[in-house]
């Protein structure tokens, strides 16, 4: 199995996968999925250091989202649910998967594996967590903790029976390669007049905004973090969250 490799238009030039322009054209440069390997470690080690935080004012509710990173075609992505505009609250937006946390739940891993299921038929097993991001707070009221997992295996949302979406719930899901989202020409820049400018992110299916664009972008951070760490550069990329 082989993963894609890029060249990003970022201050660290993340290397997850893509294609990369020569003087003869567009030409695709792979890596061997055991450098992919080496990634997804020191991308844990980043993570386990940021995953202590906690909202001081603690909500009364708990909740948590998986950011499913997958493998598409050999690409590496990120994948996204939209939501059925049938539903309640945040119809028809694009969302990880995740929800409140429920009496049965361990933790919060539990709660975002148990809700990526219901929503996507995403089995457990098939997931990596290899950490999690800051709790945040959501405009509900809810702390949101965020858990990263890797999915194994290339993933076709076409023909994959193991990624089934509710129909309740989800109206489809897809993928956006991490080579894009770290495209800026790719994201704008909504303003909320005092609550400030937020991220949305308009070259996939449908636009990533809200929570879900934040999150994308705080990701993409780590990320970033982990291609400086491996190849030595020695600064901090300026950050646009």
């Amino acid at each position: 199995q082989y993963w894609g490799r890029w060249r990003a238009n970022t201050s660290a030039r993340c290397q997850w996968g893509g294609t990369e322009r020569s003087r003869g054209g567009v030409t695709r440069r792979m890596v061997h999925v055991s450098q992919m390997r080496r990634k997804i470690e020191v991308l844990r080690g980043r993570l386990a250091t940021v995953s202590k935080f906690r909202l001081k004012d603690k909500p009364r509710k708990k909740a948590a989202v998986l950011i499913p990173i997958c493998s598409v075609n050999g690409i590496p992505s990120i994948l996204y649910n939209v939501r059925s505009k049938s539903l309640p609250t945040h119809g028809g937006e694009v969302s990880f998967p995740g929800g409140s946390r429920e009496k049965g739940d361990k933790d919060e891993v539990h709660t975002a594996l148990r809700e990526a299921y219901e929503e996507m038929g995403l089995n457990r097993d098939r997931v990596e967590v290899i950490g999690q991001l800051e709790e945040v707070p959501s405009k509900h009221g809810l702390g949101v903790t965020p858990v990263v997992g890797v999915i194994s295996g290339d993933i076709d949302l076409t023909e994959d029976p193991l990624i089934n979406p509710s129909s309740k719930e989800i109206e489809v899901n897809f993928t956006v390669p991490i080579v894009d989202l770290f495209d800026d020409s790719h994201w704008k820049l909504d303003s909320f007049g005092r609550f400030g400018k937020f991220p949305r992110y308009v070259r996939a299916r449908e636009p990533i905004w809200g929570m879900t664009a934040y999150l994308t972008k705080r990701i993409l951070a780590e990320i970033e973090e982990v291609e400086i760490g491996l190849r030595g550069k020695g600064f901090k990329p300026k950050s646009k969250l």
